[in-house]
């Protein structure tokens, strides 16, 4: 079925559409804002305050502490509580904490990362930086750790061939969780709109470690069925198709709205509208060019 254009709806179809969703769920990075806000933000998230919808905040960047996710928001003039804000380190210490873990984690993540963990009550691990020089001083390193009861991959800027032969090792043991956050093949260093070849590789190491191990990580980001579960459970929700879920990402955002079971709005910040429709066996239940658009259907109701 071809995705519906807002801007298209009649005055009674917008009303209906606004009917049909209690939550709202939107992505951050590209779809709210690109370092700065993009248009008609503020006004959107308003409306969907005063016609009563539950707002929540999604992102798979793991990259802010909770003070930036906040000053970002207020950039945005948005007032959210860090609660509203979910991101693949709260899914994490979800998922650690509901099984009692009580052992230490070996991560090959980002500081901002480790230190969400550590503020949350969860031991850390690191592998060393920068890893040996030389082969002969790889073995001294190589051995099993009983404290580490986890390994937990998502974006690291120090990643090195020694962290990945580590994790590899920890995860020889079954009892070991195996968690990803972030499962992006490339993410921005800038947030522009251009083609631009300045992106790093969240996934650069992960395949490898699965190859190796034969270990399937737990993914706790979008757009994973676990990331799902723990946006409902935080969330309260309980009926998927009341939830309206917009993004700019066909790949993460729609595939993570769909597979949860919400309904889905497409904005094209980050693409076309001919690229939208030229992705194949994938379609969101809606589209608009920005938030902006969307509001102005709003201004009269």
């Amino acid at each position: 079925m071809a995705p519906v254009r807002l801007k298209d709806l009649k005055s009674a179809e917008v009303k209906k559409f606004l009917d049909d969703f209690d939550v709202v769920m939107s992505d951050m990075d590209g779809t709210i804002y690109f370092l700065r806000p993009l248009p008609g933000v503020p006004d959107f998230f308003n409306h969907m305050e005063r016609f009563g919808k539950s707002v929540y905040y999604i992102s798979n960047n793991c990259l802010l502490t909770p003070d930036e996710y906040s000053s970002r928001m207020k950039k945005c003039s948005l007032n959210v509580p860090d609660d509203n804000i979910l991101y693949p380190t709260k899914a994490v210490i979800d998922y650690l904490k509901t099984r009692n873990f009580d052992k230490y984690v070996f991560c090959i993540a980002a500081q901002e990362t480790i230190d969400d963990l550590k503020a949350a009550g969860i031991k850390c691990k690191t592998g060393p930086v920068p890893g040996p020089r030389r082969y002969l001083e790889y073995p001294a390193i190589f051995k099993d750790d009983p404290e580490v009861g986890a390994v937990f991959i998502d974006i690291d800027f120090h990643i090195n061939m020694a962290k990945a032969y580590l994790a590899s090792v920890y995860l020889e043991r079954l009892d070991v969780y195996f968690l990803t956050g972030a499962s992006d093949q490339t993410a921005p260093l800038r947030m522009t709109k251009d083609k631009s070849p300045n992106v790093f590789l969240p996934n650069l190491i992960l395949p490898t470690i699965q190859r190796y191990t034969g270990r399937e990580p737990i993914v706790l980001s979008k757009p994973s069925k676990a990331f799902a579960d723990f946006v409902n459970k935080h969330t309260g929700v309980v009926i998927p198709a009341r939830v309206l879920f917009i993004g700019d990402s066909l790949e993460s955002d729609i595939t993570f709205g769909k597979m949860a079971g919400y309904k889905t709005l497409l904005v094209l910040t980050t693409m076309s509208e001919s690229e939208m429709t030229a992705y194949k066996g994938l379609t969101p239940d809606y589209y608009a060019k920005d938030l902006d658009e969307v509001a102005q259907l709003f201004t009269n109701l």
